[in-house]
């Protein structure tokens, strides 16, 4: 496991945040609350730059990014 600690930058930092309580998160409620005690918004997720994105399937779950968008509007 490579810990990146003090090296890491701080939107590393809270890109990781984000990814690892919307992981545990039990609905979109949950994660909403999670992400305001911990001063973090669904949009500190970024795509990292040069990595592709594959196109979305259907019947598939949200990537972090689609969810921080339907997140903006609530």
């Amino acid at each position: 496991m490579d810990i990146a600690g003090p090296m890491m930058s701080e939107q590393e930092r809270r890109a990781r945040a984000v990814r690892t309580v919307a992981a545990n998160a039990r609905n979109a409620d949950d994660l909403v609350e999670l992400l305001d005690m911990l001063g973090l918004k669904a949009t500190d997720v970024h795509p990292r730059p040069g990595r592709p994105q594959a196109p979305r399937q259907h019947n598939k779950h949200l990537s972090i990014a689609e969810l921080g968008e339907l997140l903006q509007h609530i």
